[in-house]
């Protein structure tokens, strides 16, 4: 099996993830609709609303938690790539001018 990684896609990968994690920090759908209960107390409405505003809030956390972990591990994958493709140059070039490591 063949497969061929290039860093500076997956370090662009990375950084197009921190972005997106950037705009989603902003989206707060759980503010949206928390004002509702006190304009609606005392109805069923107001109860469910509640429990929206927290289910959303958990929901975009997660999300956010889960970007960052992703654009952490691409991150990190493009900068041990690149180290592997670092030594594989040098050790290359080492070995083509008959120099030792």
């Amino acid at each position: 099996m063949r497969y061929e990684v290039d860093p500076v896609e997956l370090g662009d990968a990375a950084a197009d993830l921190e972005a997106a994690l950037a705009r989603l920090a902003s989206v707060r759908a759980d503010l949206a609709v928390a004002e509702l209960p006190a304009g609606l107390s005392g109805g069923a409405v107001a109860g469910a609303t509640a429990r929206l505003v927290g289910a959303w809030r958990d929901r975009f956390r997660d999300a956010r938690l889960e970007l960052l972990g992703l654009g952490s591990a691409l991150e990190a994958a493009s900068g041990l790539y690149a180290e592997v493709e670092r030594r594989a140059a040098t050790s290359l070039s080492m070995s083509a001018g008959g120099g030792t490591p």
